[in-house]
């Protein structure tokens, strides 16, 4: 469940920075954050946790304002200036939505977006460029064209069935050189099916920070390291740092749980890399068995190798603290829709969902920009007796 937020003049843009320098543009469109908060019970006090920084999948791009979105298509159009030393440039634009059963995509109308974007750029310097599909391609294998540029929208999982790799590192698509793949978590995992032997000097991700978009140990490394750093005292809402470690096996993430829950006393979330929608991930809230700790391990690691087809079942995974974070309260709920307290005394329907909050980072030019897009709403209120998933997950795309 998500809510706009309102195109408030005030918060438009929330924030602006300037890259270092212009010779950066080419390395970042578009990063949605999705960001937690916590209250201290004694102040009230708002804290903020960066849990998420996705990529160029992002999901809910059209929720902002027509002129943000925009400007990042017309980042996306600056794509083709860069692949102008490359004679026959071959640009693939995926989407999630084959990961669950039925298969379904909510947000696929936003990938074309992407590829009209693309397809505009090209145009604007004189290259004439096929745009297609890949479920035509998977009917009809003639249709890829030999020779000029290509731009082929379609899902991951059809992507990742027909891609092969060269032996010297260059990555294929009926017998065509791949030159760009637009979203983060999908070039990662492309990175893992070939074993990370992808020749990243002929191939390019884009976002080029992908790793961080796909994978969250990666992005809270990052996080640690910035706000212990150079930003080390200045953002007094932010939280300082984000408790996690890394389990590169299955026995090494068991181990992770029933230290966590044995030694720290709290309870634990495990994550896995290059997955969405809340698959994989599992909460432990108490001390178990080791047998209880294994089913669940293994449980999200056979979910994520099935519905991703990823034979490292998404590890190295991320384990990580549990936030205990707010709930939408009944005065906001209400105030929100413009219900006046006094006349309606039943709870609102949203009162007691965990949420969160989508901050879009994109780029304007030399300038990265912040937009508060949404707050996700988890899908049932959370009973601290009975924690479930359903009112601990927040997805936009399902």
């Amino acid at each position: 469940m998500t809510k706009p937020l309102a195109d408030n003049p005030v918060m438009d843009p929330a924030a602006a920075v300037n890259l270092r320098s212009p010779t950066q543009r080419h390395l970042f469109t578009v990063a949605p954050l999705d960001v937690l908060v916590t209250r201290d019970e004694a102040t009230g006090q708002a804290t903020f946790h960066i849990i998420e920084i996705n990529g160029t999948g992002i999901a809910g791009i059209t929720n902002m304002p027509d002129r943000v979105v925009a400007t990042v298509m017309q980042s996306f159009s600056e794509l083709p200036a860069q692949l102008q030393h490359i004679p026959h440039p071959v640009v693939l634009v995926a989407s999630s939505g084959q990961e669950s059963s039925p298969p379904v995509s909510r947000t696929m109308h936003e990938k074309m977006l992407y590829v009209e974007a693309l397809r505009r750029g090209f145009e604007s310097l004189g290259r004439p460029v096929h745009v297609t599909n890949m479920t035509r391609l998977e009917k009809e294998p003639a249709h890829m064209p030999a020779t000029g540029a290509v731009v082929i929208l379609g899902y991951m999982k059809q992507f990742r069935k027909h891609l092969q790799l060269s032996a010297n590192g260059q990555l294929l698509l009926q017998g065509r050189q791949v030159h760009v793949a637009i979203n983060d978590r999908f070039v990662l995992n492309i990175m893992h099916q070939f074993d990370h032997k992808v020749d990243l000097t002929q191939f390019m991700g884009h976002n080029q920070c992908f790793t961080a978009g796909a994978d969250k140990g990666v992005a809270y490394t990052l996080y640690n390291e910035f706000f212990s750093g150079p930003a080390a005292g200045v953002y007094p809402t932010m939280a300082s740092a984000m408790n996690f470690t890394r389990a590169h096996s299955r026995e090494q993430l068991v181990k992770a749980v029933q230290c966590w829950l044995s030694n720290q006393h709290r309870p634990v979330v495990i994550k896995p890399q290059g997955t969405g929608c809340g698959h994989g991930i599992e909460f432990f809230f108490q001390e178990q068995p080791e047998d209880a700790v294994c089913a669940k391990v293994d449980a999200s690691l056979a979910s994520v190798t099935k519905n991703y087809a990823l034979a490292c079942g998404g590890l190295p995974f991320t384990v990580c603290e549990y936030l205990d974070t707010a709930s939408v309260s009944d005065a906001a709920a209400k105030a929100h829709d413009g219900v006046c307290l006094e006349a309606q005394q039943e709870p609102h329907h949203m009162t007691g969902h965990k949420f969160e909050l989508r901050i879009v980072v994109y780029r304007d030019g030399d300038v990265l920009k912040a937009y508060p897009s949404i707050a996700k709403v988890a899908r049932e209120a959370f009973d601290p007796d009975n924690p479930d998933k359903s009112s601990l997950i927040n997805n936009i795309s399902t």
